[in-house]
């Protein structure tokens, strides 16, 4: 599970940039899972993913496959 305020930027081929942060509860009486999702439309591979964790450690994974689920710790 990633911790709060990791930030998670795919890249693709084609240029484009998709970018999501996972944040804590929000609302009264709400929870969100730590869980992030990307719509991709048409691709079929991303670039590389980009995991910059809250205490500032930069990770790159090269050349991911989509439609599926990965655990990131």
């Amino acid at each position: 599970m990633a911790a709060i305020g990791t930030r998670i930027s795919l890249e693709t081929d084609q240029g484009t940039s998709y970018t999501r942060v996972v944040i804590g509860s929000v609302g009264t009486m709400t929870d969100q899972a730590p869980e992030l999702s990307f719509g991709l439309g048409e691709l079929d591979q991303v670039r590389r993913v980009i995991i910059q964790r809250p205490n500032g450690q930069t990770e790159i994974i090269s050349a991911s496959h989509i439609n599926q689920k990965t655990a990131i710790n």
